[in-house]
């Protein structure tokens, strides 16, 4: 085996056109299914299945209106409404049944949700795309097994909606890609970090002839983002279902949450963490600046430096360009700013296996990103049975600090690819399929 081929993933290529052929694709299926279904038998990440349950109940008996109200409960709603309308379905069908609401059922239900509903994701992914690659590590990739069917999370479905977003806006489908856009953006305030760069390459896009049909898309992103919110237009303050939004920032005061990042590598405190709390946000570096404050600035000019390369390469915004600055922008943000769970870089890894083949080295940085990730999904398992011994702990620093360089790594190579490119059209590759 020659270093050079491992190294460019030839032998990689070859292992996933094994399974790829024809005679295989229905074991892979099947494969992906069943290993999907062993995380039916995990009870999840019980502390969010509790809000979950709480939410269903609150919907079920009280409505809509009802949902935002309580403040300062411990299963206070945080979450935009898109989510809230299957949690209000499911409910008062369990009411309507006669089921308990709080059971290890109703959690089942939910994976249940999420498995068809990715079922259907790949089947349109696969209609429109036909990335045979994409659509293999999409199946068998462990970050999504893991986070959706073993934590039973709704990252997959967000994931799912901003992936569409994006594959239907590099198909310059502008009005389709706007409306999943704003209906992301009422799935999840994670979408807010993802506007800026969704909307540059939307306006950039296309030719002066699509105008028409960005202006359309700009309404459409618009109604989806506001049809969701309608049952609390009427409510004795109408703002409230975007509250989530604008107090994403600041909802917690901590720096990091299990999240093995830069600050995580520096700031975790064992102390802290036996009493399942995080360090602090707000706490001053030599008296000068917060840490909170210090990470917005540190992650400004990366953000700053991703829509530029957008601005840069806008004659040629290929489709590996494109899923290649999301990729980036996904796993940066992870890495730099404060509040970040442990969770928080999954659409990392909904965009990474779109462009593993297409740049020098990706694939090395996706194994490499996805082994630490589910290490880090893993470690924070254990919040719910407390850490007893500090050495694991410290464990999970030294991931951290491997995580950043890696991250310094990849950025950099994003860096020199581009900066070697003379003409625009030197990022223009091929996707391969």
């Amino acid at each position: 085996m020659k270093i050079l081929d491992v190294l460019k993933g030839n032998y990689l290529q070859q292992i996933v056109s094994f399974w790829l052929s024809p005679k295989r694709i229905p074991w892979l299926i099947v494969a992906g299914v069943l290993i999907r279904l062993l995380g039916f038998l995990s009870d999840g990440h019980n502390h969010d299945f509790e809000h979950f349950e709480h939410w269903a109940s609150r919907l079920a008996e009280c409505g809509f209106q009802e949902i935002y109200k309580v403040q300062g409960s411990r299963f206070f709603c945080d979450y935009p409404p898109l989510y809230l309308y299957v949690l209000w379905g499911m409910g008062n069908l369990f009411n309507f049944l006669d089921i308990s609401i709080f059971s290890s059922t109703f959690d089942l239900s939910l994976k249940g949700f999420s498995l068809v509903f990715e079922t259907v994701l790949l089947g349109f992914f696969w209609k429109i795309t036909r990335h045979k690659t994409w659509f293999f590590f999409l199946v068998l990739n462990p970050v999504i097994l893991l986070n959706a069917y073993f934590w039973g999370q709704v990252d997959l479905i967000f994931g799912g909606i901003l992936l569409m977003a994006v594959i239907t806006l590099i198909q310059n489908r502008f009005v389709y890609a706007a409306l999943l856009a704003g209906l992301a953006l009422s799935m999840k305030s994670q979408m807010l970090l993802f506007v800026p760069l969704f909307g540059i390459i939307y306006l950039l896009k296309g030719n002066g002839k699509m105008w028409g049909q960005k202006s359309l898309g700009i309404l459409a992103a618009i109604a989806g983002f506001i049809i969701p919110s309608i049952p609390y237009l009427f409510h004795e303050n109408p703002m409230i279902s975007f509250e989530p939004h604008y107090t994403a920032s600041g909802r917690y005061p901590y720096i990091a949450m299990n999240a093995m990042n830069i600050w995580w590598a520096l700031f975790a405190d064992f102390s802290l963490k036996v009493q399942l709390l995080f360090p602090s946000g707000e706490t001053e570096i030599f008296g000068f600046i917060s840490r909170k404050n210090l990470a917005f600035l540190c992650f400004a000019p990366i953000y700053g430096a991703i829509l530029f390369w957008c601005v840069k390469f806008r004659k040629s915004l290929s489709p590996e360009f494109i899923i290649k600055m999301f990729a980036v922008l996904s796993i940066s943000y992870f890495m730099w700013l404060p509040e970040m769970h442990e969770r928080y870089s999954f659409p990392f890894f909904i965009f990474a296996p779109g462009i593993i083949f297409a740049f020098k080295k990706e694939w090395l940085f996706y194994f490499a990103f996805t082994g630490i990730h589910v290490f880090n999904l893993l470690w924070a398992w254990g919040e719910q049975t407390h850490f007893t011994q500090e050495w694991f702990f410290n464990y999970g620093r030294m991931i951290a600090a491997i995580h950043f360089i890696l991250w310094c790594a990849y950025f950099y190579e994003t860096y020199k690819t581009l900066a070697s490119a003379k003409t625009n059209t030197q990022v223009n590759l091929s996707l391969g399929k």
